[in-house]
């Protein structure tokens, strides 16, 4: 999605980005400069966190791409809750017209029910893009290579925003524990995938709807099993924002696993327009990536020894709806490798 710039495209240019994204028939719902739409808009933008795209926070978005307050933009939304959007009188539902004159006494909220329409069909423009808005806002790994017996690991501490959805990647030798729990600073819960295993344990987990910290630090627990230690540990962290925030996995798959000979291949997936999908995988003494079509390398370690082992994450977002596709990645020569596939749809999505 393009980045809005200070100082507002006009209206013949919101006009064509609206029609290149398909969404021609949005801007039928314009029912003038005192419709309850640009607040909707706002509110969806807020709530879905679509602003940090484009600015480090919501004040950041309003003062510095909608060219108001961010007072003003959280009243409307206030008075959008408060008093609704259907109008008594003769204007029809479908306008959504606020109770104007509710709305244009509250100070400074004229700015928003007069908006310019160029400015309302920019936000417009983000407010339908939301609905496959996931994007990828921060990552981090870490990884034990001494091969002692340990009892957690965390990654480096981020900045975590809250309503964001956590994957992480985490892989064990399989000649000890795998990993059991997963907590960070926050206190969010961590869901398991299915666990894989091979030469090496491989499994995610996942946080929705996260409580948000300025600095986040992610830990990984082994089971509680006989010995509570694991041993040659890694741990990837990735942060999207955009997902939803209450569905299921949409997939937990896996592939081969074992010796492989330069390829990791998962089962048969059907895909739905704007899903996530990610690619963990773990390759025993060696392994340098290629993903496969479409998906992109976010983090990796690559061991330069063929006595240790490598890990990555690879994802790819889905523009449009795939049957009967498959996440694979590449590399040279046979290892051990232990490789899932879970997917998340975006926020909105049916």
């Amino acid at each position: 999605m393009e980045e809005i710039k200070d100082g507002m495209p006009d209206e013949q240019q919101v006009l064509e980005l609206g029609i290149m994204r398909g969404q021609r028939r949005a801007f039928g719902t314009v029912a003038g400069r005192f419709s309850a739409a640009p607040a909707e808009c706002l509110r969806k933008i807020r709530e879905e966190i679509v602003y940090l795209k484009f600015a480090a926070n919501w004040a950041g978005f309003c003062e510095g791409h909608l060219k108001i307050s961010k007072h003003t933009a959280d009243r409307a939304i206030a008075l959008l809750r408060k008093h609704g959007t259907s109008a008594p009188g003769t204007e029809p539902p479908r306008c959504r017209v606020f109770k104007y004159r509710r709305l244009t006494r509250a100070r400074n909220c004229w700015k928003v029910c007069e908006m310019p329409l160029a400015r309302f069909l920019a936000i417009l423009a983000l407010c339908l893009d939301a609905n496959a808005a996931i994007s990828l806002v921060a990552h981090k790994i870490n990884k034990d290579l001494t091969g002692a017996e340990i009892t957690a690991l965390a990654a480096p501490g981020y900045n975590s925003t809250a309503g964001n959805l956590i994957a992480v990647w985490v892989v064990s030798y399989s000649g000890g524990q795998p990993t059991g729990t997963v907590t960070d600073s926050a206190g969010d819960t961590f869901t398991a995938a299915t666990l894989q295993k091979g030469a090496w344990f491989g499994q995610w987990f996942y946080a929705r709807n996260v409580k948000g910290d300025p600095f986040n630090v992610v830990t990984i627990h082994p089971t509680t099993t006989g010995r509570a230690t694991f041993i040659y540990v890694g741990i990837s962290v990735l942060e999207y924002s955009g997902a939803d925030k209450a569905s299921p996995l949409m997939l937990d798959v896996a592939g081969n696993q074992g010796s492989l000979n330069g390829v990791w291949t998962s089962g048969n997936i059907n895909i739905a327009a704007g899903e996530l999908v990610l690619l963990g995988i773990v390759t025993g003494y060696g392994g340098a990536y290629t993903p496969g079509a479409g998906f992109k390398i976010e983090d990796a370690y690559l061991t330069p020894s063929s006595s240790k082992f490598s890990f990555g994450v690879m994802d790819q977002i889905f523009a449009n709806t795939q049957s009967g596709v498959t996440a694979s990645v590449t590399w040279t020569g046979t290892l051990q490798a232990t490789g899932a596939v879970v997917s998340f749809k975006p926020a909105g999505a049916n």
